[in-house]
């Protein structure tokens, strides 16, 4: 088979797929997409509710680890202005 036969045929497929799944988009009532828009919501908040506990759980340590960062960088930037100065100590 060739290539531009291979994209005919998922051209073709496409197109038969999108007409069904919209003829069925018409069938669906505004009560049921609203009902599926409301699930899809709440999965989504208890989804994200679990992640949102993690960072919280995390977040102290997050800070630690920052602030002992930050004092090694100032005790770095310290040395280096000391070797700046006078080099050959």
């Amino acid at each position: 088979m060739t290539k531009s036969a291979i994209v005919a045929s998922l051209v073709v497929a496409l197109v038969t797929c999108s007409g069904a799944a919209m003829a069925r988009l018409d069938a669906v009532s505004e009560k049921e997409a609203s009902a599926a828009l409301k699930t899809a919501l709440d999965k989504g908040a208890e989804a994200a509710v679990p992640q949102a506990q993690l960072h919280e759980r995390f977040l102290p340590v997050v800070r630690k680890l920052t602030a002992a960062l930050d004092g090694v960088f100032l005790m770095l930037a310290e040395e280096e202005r000391k070797i700046r100065k006078d080099p050959l100590r």
